[in-house]
This record gives structure tokens, sequence and C-alpha cells, in this order.
């Protein structure tokens, strides 16, 4: 590997994980969205947010929070097609690309899928943690066309997606 190559890699992986970073992830929408006006198509934004992460970090520790984020990580790439992209974009929040989707519910089906796989519990060390995530679903061109716009609505839907979550778990 060349030093730019390393250079890029570094640049743009965010170092925990191993997946795209913020950066990436937003040169990769920009891209999507002027890939999806070419061919008529939809694409969908998913933000996510890990529920449960603080009181693995203040019972157990950072080293077992890490393991929670690596963990979550994983399995969300775990649904990745080769055309998408899924990046930790801050602490214990990720993104993931849909670089086509037929529709709305199409978006739906797969944030349902990615929920059903990080809502499990996680192994560390001996302790289980129970671990899950919340899911906020915006979709280009249908919701806009700006890549800062299609992120912020997402967020909205994900913390809208995280306070269902909390009023279920307390009925």
């Amino acid at each position: 590997m060349t030093n730019t190559d390393e250079l890029f890699r570094l640049a743009t992986t965010d170092q925990l994980t191993g997946l795209a970073n913020r950066a990436l992830f937003m040169d990769r929408l920009r891209h999507a969205i002027a890939s999806s006006y070419r061919t008529q198509r939809r694409l969908a934004v998913l933000l996510l947010d890990m529920d449960g992460l603080k009181p693995i970090n203040d019972t157990f520790g950072h080293r077992a929070g890490d393991a929670a984020i690596v963990e979550m990580a994983r399995r969300i790439a775990s649904e990745l097609r080769q055309s998408d992209t899924v990046a930790r974009i801050g602490g214990d929040e990720f993104a993931y690309l849909l670089s086509t989707v037929p529709d709305r519910d199409g978006a739906f089906t797969v944030a349902q899928r990615i929920a059903r796989r990080c809502d499990r519990p996680l192994e560390f060390e001996g302790q289980t943690f129970q671990i899950g995530t919340s899911i906020g679903v915006a979709i280009g061109p249908d919701d806009g066309d700006e890549p800062d716009a299609l992120v912020a609505l997402a967020d909205r839907d994900m913390y809208a997606a995280k306070r269902r979550r909390k009023l279920a778990t307390r009925v």
C-alpha cells in the first residue's frame, strides 16, 4: 500500500470499527444523490443510535462500551450490500446509505432487519448486555436532495423512534 493509499484510508475510516467515517459517508451520499437524479431511483439514509451503551460504560467501563460499539458495527455491516455504505458518524451513532431503494417501504424493511439483528444481547467477558438501536429513515429525493437535509431528517426520525422505544419499555 502506498503512503497516499494509507493516508486516504486513515482519513476516511473510523479507527475503532473499521467502518467509513462521517467525511466518507457524506461524500458517498453526495454521489448517490447525483446518481439518483440520473437514474430516477430513490436512495435512503438510515441513522442509527445505540440503545443501552451508557449503562454498559457506567457499570463495566469504556473497554466494554467499545466492544459493544464494535459488535454493533459488525451487526449493522452484516446487512451491507456492495453498493451501500455504513459509517460510524459519532460516538454511538451510525449511518447507513442505501444507494437504491424501490420506495419508503423498502427502506423500512432494511431498517427492521437491522433492528432485529442489533436488538440482541451481547456477550463480553462473561457478562451479558442488552443493546439495541433506534433507527431513523429519510428518502431521497422524496424528502430532499441535499445531504445535510436528508441526514437531519433521518436524525429527527431516529430520535422520534428512540422516544417511542422508551415509552414502550415503560408500559
